[in-house]
């Protein structure tokens, strides 16, 4: 039994390319094809095929991608291979979460090509070395966010439990951008008294100006790590 095969690529000299492929193999034939995303999911609904390839970028940057979505979700099924012309780390990363199979450069060589489109019908992930090269430089950039986000939440913690809450109060007010005078007439409190508590926030911090002091909090995420507490400011 044949595989039946859908191509939706703006490129027609590509199209062409792949039908040509394909009519060289015994076990394919080419069911469907379109030029655009919409194109991509209505003919996966109408021929439901084995295999879809898609161009990442057809009517907008990344309109290929975006109909994977929908296509994943309504067949499960289908093998889908993502055609490019370059690895971009954004398309791969979003083909592979919106339910691509495998990825392939348009600029490879054609037994590459079919190497890759059985692999994937036999349920391999199919990537080419640049895009691997992709996946590990993003698995390695949201391991190192993961890292900076533990440690900015322990120095969150740690600043935190060494305010009063009138200070911290004062802080977040001051980041919003209110003066010390708006401070003041808002938490109905002495100005002097708003200063005194300045004063006491700027030794804990070793600093001369509130806004170094509000700087080093705003680089750890502090004010985002406490807004829930807080809401009610």
């Amino acid at each position: 039994m044949a595989f039946k095969v859908v191509i939706c690529d703006d490129d027609q000299f590509f199209r062409v390319f792949l039908k040509m492929l394909l009519a060289e193999q015994e076990d394919f034939t080419v069911a469907a094809e379109g030029a655009s995303g919409a194109e991509a999911i209505s003919l996966c609904r109408e021929c439901r095929p084995d295999l879809l390839l898609v161009d990442a970028q057809m009517a907008s940057a990344s309109d290929g991608i975006d109909a994977i979505r929908d296509i994943r979700a309504a067949d499960k099924n289908v093998r889908i291979i993502v055609l490019t012309v370059y690895g971009n780390d954004t398309y791969i990363i979003n083909s592979f979460r919106n339910g691509a199979d495998g990825f392939l450069r348009k600029d490879q060589a054609a037994p590459e090509i079919m190497k890759t489109i059985r692999d994937v019908l036999a349920g391999k992930v199919r990537i080419s070395q640049d895009v691997a090269h992709a996946l590990k430089s993003y698995v390695a950039q949201t391991d190192q966010r993961e890292r900076t986000i533990e440690t900015n939440y322990k120095q969150c913690t740690e600043l935190l439990s060494m305010l009063t809450r009138t200070e911290l109060e004062i802080l977040i007010l001051l980041h919003k951008g209110y003066t010390r005078e708006g401070i003041a007439k808002k938490k109905v409190i002495e100005l002097s008294t708003i200063k005194t508590h300045i004063n006491r926030i700027l030794k804990k911090f070793n600093a001369k100006r509130t806004s170094a002091v509000l700087k080093t909090l705003e680089d750890i995420d502090f004010f985002r790590y406490v807004s829930e507490e807080m809401e009610d400011l």
